[in-house]
């Protein structure tokens, strides 16, 4: 297993939890958000309940079944994405990011839903530990979500993809449980995690992966975002545009 876990867990609790407060200015009354995944996600969910006075005056749509789940369990207002046609604020997580505000998501397996919700969303705003911010995207294996049916074949695909792109593919895994068995999603497909060398160009690296039948949905995010909120562990915050 390469992965098979949350976003961010390895993200210092007290940076992640500046992050998320970082963000909270730029909430306001009776707004539709959206509700990333992974473990930064939900430090905001929880700082929302705990210090938000009027966060009973939200709708919420949640990009997975445990956000949705911590939500319900602290009170939020929780309806379903198929009640609206859009959002008017998201607030979510990434695994890793670059300056030019493209973003690798996926850690927690919730990339399709992320994908969706980010394009519903009039203001997208993306909060992280200073340790995720690279130069250029790669450090973070790539998530490829996957149809089961015929995955041994769409692999070899995606991969093939991958190198005509341009990028170099250091290793590849179908990720799987701790029991052994192929990781789900709450789409009902797999993850493919792709280690790649470096991706200068993630936009072109994106456009060819939508080419293969098969792969689902990949967690580069390119022009979702319209800003980054980095946090340390001291409290110091900054903000890219």
């Amino acid at each position: 297993m390469l992965l098979g876990r949350d976003e961010n867990t390895d993200m210092d609790p007290d940076a992640k939890i500046h992050a998320a407060r970082a963000s909270l200015k730029y909430l306001s009354p009776d707004i539709t958000l959206g509700l990333g995944s992974g473990s930064t996600a939900h430090a905001f969910v929880r700082l929302l309940a705990a210090e938000v006075s009027y966060y009973t005056s939200f709708k919420c749509i949640c990009t997975s079944s445990a956000t949705e789940t911590l939500a319900k369990s602290l009170g939020l207002r929780v309806i379903d994405a198929n009640e609206i046609d859009g959002v008017d604020l998201t607030i979510d997580g990434a695994d890793e990011v670059d300056e030019r505000l493209n973003m690798i998501k996926g850690g927690g397996g919730a990339m399709l839903r992320e994908r969706i919700v980010a394009a519903m969303s009039k203001n997208h705003i993306t909060i992280v530990d200073s340790t995720k911010v690279s130069n250029t995207l790669g450090r973070f294996p790539l998530p490829i979500e996957v149809a089961p049916y015929a995955h041994t074949v769409t692999t070899p695909w995606i991969l093939e993809s991958i190198r005509d792109a341009g990028c170099r593919v250091e290793r590849h895994i179908l990720r799987t449980t701790e029991l052994g068995q192929p990781y789900v999603t709450d789409n009902g497909n797999h993850i493919l995690d792709v280690k790649i060398a470096e991706i200068r160009d993630p936009s072109w690296l994106s456009d060819h992966l939508y080419r293969v039948s098969g792969m689902i949905a990949h967690g580069l995010f390119v022009n979702l975002t319209k800003l980054i909120i980095v946090a340390d562990d001291k409290g110091s915050v900054r903000e890219l545009r």
